[in-house]
């Protein structure tokens, strides 16, 4: 029984004409500059009223917070000044 391999066809076989890699390069800065140029005109960016509104907000956030963190460091020095005090 002859050997069973698989060979393929020379002609099947369909050749890619070769780019120069260079070309390619160029090519694939080019989407990269027309997808993001694309993506930028999606944007929809905020008004000047919703800017200051939403910094108005995480200012008070960060001064709620703050307090709350020094109320808890005060709390836990003051109970830890007691423990330590009687032992």
């Amino acid at each position: 029984m002859p050997d069973v391999e698989s060979k393929t066809d020379e002609k099947s076989i369909v050749k890619k004409p070769k780019v120069k890699s260079s070309n390619r390069r160029m090519e694939g800065l080019k989407r990269f500059a027309v997808e993001t140029r694309a993506e930028f005109r999606k944007i929809v960016w905020p008004t000047r009223k919703q800017t200051v509104n939403q910094t108005i907000v995480v200012l008070v956030a960060i001064v709620l917070i703050g307090v709350l963190i020094w109320v808890l460091d005060t709390a836990t020095m003051y109970g830890l000044g007691t423990v330590l005090k009687k032992y």
